[in-house]
């Protein structure tokens, strides 16, 4: 009898996440302040969360956020619903989505209409 393999993948959900990375802008610079320092550590735990299961590699990392749907239609879309780990998390989706955009609208300028 021949060994048997065991497949083992979990999904993880990481809910609410954009009122943490994208908190937008208050009227108090404190406030602000602490949204930021909050954002970037929220952010640097997700990276090496991701990472950490990118090397795993039998693991999948949802997030949801309370604007998914406007996101799905504007961003994800567009991307065909692919996120890149050796992207910063800077480069974000709609950086990615206006520069995507950019290029094709440059080459319809320069004559090159293809996608």
């Amino acid at each position: 009898m021949g060994s048997s393999r065991v497949f083992v993948h979990t999904l993880h959900i990481v809910r609410d996440v954009d009122a943490v990375v994208d908190p937008g802008w208050q009227a108090d610079d404190a406030e602000n302040q602490r949204s930021e320092e909050r954002r970037f550590q929220v952010q640097e735990g997700l990276q090496r969360f991701a990472q950490r299961l990118h090397g795993e590699g039998h693991s999948y990392l949802l997030f949801l956020g309370s604007q998914d749907a406007q996101w799905w239609r504007t961003y994800l879309q567009h991307l065909g619903g692919e996120w890149w780990l050796h992207m910063p998390w800077t480069f974000t989706v709609h950086s990615r989505h206006a520069r995507d955009v950019r290029l094709v609208a440059g080459r319809k300028t320069d004559g090159d209409v293809r996608r």
